[in-house]
């Protein structure tokens, strides 16, 4: 039983090198544009980042899955990123607005409910994108998180 569970959760937890590159890419990025406000650099800037993206993606994926119906994708990372940041971004306005909580609590609320859904989800397919498929992706990143970094220098 235990043996089982335990299987079953590593399941879940298993990520493609993609995902884990993109969010990397997109924690680094963040974390790139705090090191130019602060002037130095801060790990907990970079976990904090880390976990603002995986939980924007997580409640991306859901979003597209439920309006599968009315939005046709295939499911790439920046719409996964992009719809996930503004579900996060409005249900923590919301909990801001209607509870007596402070800003962590209602982020930490929101983490264990994307922890849910991820545990809740069914496993999701294999991948069968081929590596070029990831390019607009990557792409998408890059412009928006390299390139207004440079500013008007050339890079």
């Amino acid at each position: 039983m235990k043996i089982g569970f335990l299987t079953r959760l590593k399941e879940r937890f298993q990520v493609g090198r993609y995902f884990l590159l993109y969010l990397v890419a997109a924690a680094l990025f963040l974390t790139m544009w705090h090191l130019r406000v602060t002037h130095r650099f801060s790990l907990r800037a970079f976990v904090v980042f880390a976990a603002l993206c995986a939980l924007s993606l997580i409640y991306g994926r859901l979003f597209i899955r439920l309006t599968s119906f009315f939005f046709k994708t295939n499911g790439g990372f920046s719409i996964q990123f992009l719809c996930g940041y503004l579900v996060l971004s409005t249900l923590l306005l919301l909990l801001s607005l209607f509870t007596p909580l402070g800003i962590a609590m209602n982020v930490f609320i929101l983490a264990g409910g994307g922890l849910l859904i991820l545990l809740s989800s069914r496993t999701t397919p294999k991948d069968i994108r081929k590596a070029a498929d990831y390019l607009p992706d990557f792409l998408c990143l890059l412009l928006s998180g390299w390139l207004p970094h440079c500013g008007a220098r050339i890079c």
